[in-house]
């Protein structure tokens, strides 16, 4: 994306009072296709997520109904399954249903996500944290067996609000948010709000551990 011109003149002309941007790497075995592209957006709404959930197919129990998909991503499933708690519990009551409902049974590695909508940007931090990390890694070590791997981290600068999870550039300092924390950005300025959403359950960090350093489950 660096290299991509049209990326460069998105970057340098957009205008909003919200945005996602979303670098990722694909997961293995989902294909690179514009359905399995970040964001997804649907009714209104803007998603992206850092993470994977294993597996796919057990989550699809968790959406009633289940509307037309776009792709075959764990990551659209994750935003359906947001949106229909959302809507049924209301906004901070829907983001804690869905983790609770992801981490019961399934294995997320992260349900980092932001989402963007109703005049609102959300970054969602729940991930497995650093458990299963080792004290020293390897240098030749993947950069996600690193500890600190899933942090999201916040900074204010020029009237504006930022919350990335890599690339922290050092000219101002960034915080670091909480795990099993949202933060609430109203778009265009205002309070930012931090909504307790719940961390992963013991068994969940469990399946989760084991997922991301012992292979298969």
């Amino acid at each position: 994306a660096y290299e991509d011109p049209t990326y460069a003149e998105a970057i340098a002309t957009i205008r909003s009072t919200g945005a996602i941007l979303h670098l990722r790497w694909a997961t293995p075995g989902i294909p690179v296709q514009p359905g399995n592209t970040h964001p997804f957006v649907r009714d209104g709404h803007a998603f992206a997520h850092n993470g994977s959930i294993w597996a796919r197919h057990d989550m699809l129990g968790l959406i009633d109904p289940l509307p037309t998909l776009e792709g075959d991503s764990d990551s659209e499933l994750y935003l359906l399954a947001l949106l229909q708690r959302v809507r049924a519990h209301g906004f901070d009551d829907g983001l804690r249903a869905t983790i609770t409902d992801l981490t019961a049974e399934l294995t997320p590695s992260s349900l980092n996500a932001l989402l963007l909508g109703d005049g609102v940007l959300t970054a969602l931090c729940c991930n497995v944290g650093d458990a299963g990390c080792p004290a020293d890694a390897r240098p030749d070590a993947p950069p996600e067996d690193l500890p600190g791997y899933y942090d999201l981290r916040v900074r204010h600068v020029g009237g504006a609000t930022i919350v990335a999870s890599s690339g922290w550039a050092e000219d101002a300092p960034w915080e670091r948010v909480e795990n099993g924390t949202a933060l609430v950005l109203p778009a265009g300025g205002g309070t930012t709000r931090s909504l307790p959403i719940g961390r992963y359950p013991e068994a969940a960090e469990s399946r989760a551990t084991k997922k991301r350093f012992g292979g298969e489950l």
